[in-house]
């Protein structure tokens, strides 16, 4: 789920500084009990995700994914600014093994590869932050690549944004070489997985899916929000952003999502690739720290709106997790809303550097791409 209303007028109130999902968090914070979190963070695990039963075993692709991060971070320079090295941006994990095999030298851009990205949920309302991976965007396009933002519904279900996807596929000219490539931030990437299976026939011009920080399993922030969004907020601020469905907190909630995934296997003829996030407490933007917390009684490794567990599409490459919150992988929230946006921790953190990773994901999917068999 991505970030809501953060619209600053001219009225002296907080209320339109914080965002929808943001303010139900805080009404439901301040009305449960303070619980005790059995879990403790630390990064001494392996990596997890939760599936269903039948699903397509994930490959780990999260060597060679650092390594071509890493070059490219070591090339720009100041990249690893204050002192932060590649390490501190990406989540080493106790399973991942070092580059070995995979140590070689980093895979040339294919600008050939049409890119359409598709925002997640409440996208169409705040506007000041612009499309998601925006600096990235820019920095491809000088590359050579053509890249378009798929304008799906904010507050729409996956249904209604899977046949809006539908209908931006169907214009691009079928020329069976199958070099499109989907991202998805958020519930973009549900979208994106409903659109594959409910329309074969365009899925078939798709050459890889990528998953950035997906709500592929959906949320439990769902689940207890639905009842709240429904009744206050579903049809709040016509006037920022279209209600549209108004099915996009149900589409999220994990129940639902994991059922479809469950009753719906993905086409194989298409590469699936993962990239999640988590952070630690004092790493998450202040304005996502209700959701961090109420997530961190099941999970501590959570972005502030998923769980780590919730974001890798079955059957895909596991790129890696990224140490940032839920917004700051996409958004430029921290510098657009400085105060809501800003880490809940002291001390001023580096900018995560979302267009070298964005550039370091495209050329990993590249690179898989050549020796990719469905």
């Amino acid at each position: 789920m991505t970030a809501m209303n953060m619209h600053n007028d001219h009225r002296p109130t907080c209320f339109n500084r914080l965002t929808l999902a943001a303010l139900a968090a805080w009404i439901a914070v301040g009305t449960l009990a303070c619980s005790r979190n059995i879990k403790t963070f630390d990064n001494d695990v392996p990596a997890q995700f939760l599936s269903v039963v039948g699903a397509a075993p994930v490959a780990d692709g999260r060597p060679r994914f650092r390594q071509i991060f890493c070059e490219l971070l070591g090339q720009t320079p100041g990249g690893t600014g204050e002192n932060v090295d590649c390490d501190g941006y990406i989540w080493r994990l106790a399973d991942e093994g070092s580059a070995g095999g995979n140590d070689r030298p980093g895979p040339f851009h294919d600008p050939s590869f049409k890119i359409l990205i598709v925002p997640g949920a409440f996208n169409d309302c705040f506007p000041e932050l612009g499309p998601p991976f925006q600096e990235s965007i820019e920095r491809l396009r000088h590359l050579g690549y053509h890249i378009d933002i798929i304008p799906v519904e904010g507050r729409s279900g996956t249904g209604r944004d899977a046949h809006l996807i539908a209908k931006r596929v169907s214009t691009e000219t079928d020329n069976g070489d199958r070099r499109l490539m989907l991202i998805g931030y958020s519930k973009g990437v549900t979208d994106i997985l409903h659109f594959l299976v409910d329309f074969p026939e365009l899925a078939r011009r798709v050459a890889a899916v990528v998953s950035v920080s997906g709500a592929v399993n959906g949320s439990p922030l769902a689940e207890k929000f639905e009842g709240l969004y429904g009744r206050w907020f579903a049809d709040a601020l016509p006037t920022r952003c279209p209600p549209g469905d108004k099915r996009v907190i149900v589409s999220l909630e994990r129940d639902v999502q994991m059922l479809w995934l469950a009753s719906h296997p993905l086409p194989r003829q298409v590469a699936y690739f993962s990239l999640g996030t988590f952070t630690t407490r004092a790493g998450v933007a202040r304005v996502l720290l209700p959701g961090y917390d109420l997530l961190a009684g099941l999970e501590p490794r959570n972005d502030g709106q998923l769980l780590f567990t919730d974001q890798v599409i079955p059957g895909s490459t596991l790129l890696g997790f990224a140490n940032t919150d839920h917004w700051d992988i996409a958004l430029p929230v921290r510098r657009v809303h400085p105060f809501w946006g800003r880490p809940a921790g002291s001390g001023e953190s580096p900018p995560f550097p979302r267009d070298i990773l964005f550039e370091a994901m495209i050329l990993t999917v590249i690179d898989k791409l050549m020796h990719f068999k469905p």
